[in-house]
């Protein structure tokens, strides 16, 4: 692992200290139901992390403060950050056995017990916030069925990877994207309404009248269905951005 930043709290191992492997995964809690016909109902209680073991060997002339620092980890049971890579757990370390050979040369074994897969939690709400979003847009484009919005194209840019990360390209993207959505529906808006403005029925025969009393009934209900496409639209932006944490 030697492209690998490894922390465990304040401690970031280096050279010899990186472990050549790092373990990790565990269990789905279940509970079978066997049933006299052979079948089975599995219920799924939730994840059970196993504990996350690593081992290497602290070394340089302050190996044996870098063990102190571990194993005080270890006796004071806090709660601390483990991260490498793609990876992010809260842990408490359960476990930290050392040999010492000389003040420069410390192997050591470690068990980490995991409290929370932060990642994991992160990449669910990240999830969430996407979700919410389209679950706006597909609410505006069913509202405005008839408008200039390619709400296929919106939704494309709102689900690319990195949509969510405020600063990234997709992000910027994205937010331009629900922003044209919102502009070009406020047109429509606006045009229907003065459609409406303009009508005058003061001066039309019965049948005309009729007619241009249709229209504007048809451009009312128009109207009202972009107002609520708008809205959504509207709202889609609103969690884009407080819900990524963008400012």
């Amino acid at each position: 692992m030697p492209n690998v930043v490894l922390a465990l709290g304040p401690v970031v191992f280096r050279d010899f200290e990186l472990p050549p492997e790092i373990r990790f995964g565990g269990k789905q809690r279940v509970a079978v139901h066997r049933l006299a016909d052979g079948q089975r109902v599995i219920d799924c209680l939730g994840r059970d992390d196993a504990d996350i073991r690593f081992s290497g060997v602290l070394s340089g002339p302050d190996a044996t403060s870098r063990a102190q620092a571990l194993d005080m980890l270890r006796s004071s049971g806090v709660l601390v950050p483990l991260t490498w890579d793609l990876f992010f757990y809260s842990v408490v370390v359960a476990e930290f056995a050392a040999s010492y050979r000389n003040d420069t040369w410390i192997p050591y074994t470690l068990r980490c017990l995991v409290l929370r897969d932060e990642a994991a939690s992160l990449m669910q709400a990240t999830a969430s916030l996407a979700q919410t979003v389209m679950d706006d847009l597909n609410a505006a484009a069913d509202e405005a069925m008839v408008s200039d919005v390619d709400f296929g194209v919106v939704s494309s840019a709102v689900v690319a990877p990195g949509a969510t990360v405020p600063g990234s390209a997709a992000f910027q993207t994205a937010s331009q994207s629900l922003g044209s959505a919102s502009s070009t529906l406020q047109m429509q808006i606006l045009s229907a309404e003065q459609l409406l403005a303009g009508i005058d029925l003061s001066h039309a025969a019965a049948d005309t009248a009729m007619d241009i009393l249709a229209d504007s009934a048809a451009t009312a209900q128009q109207l009202a269905r972009l107002t609520r496409a708008h809205g959504y639209v509207g709202h889609a932006r609103a969690n884009l951005t407080e819900g990524s944490g963008a400012s």
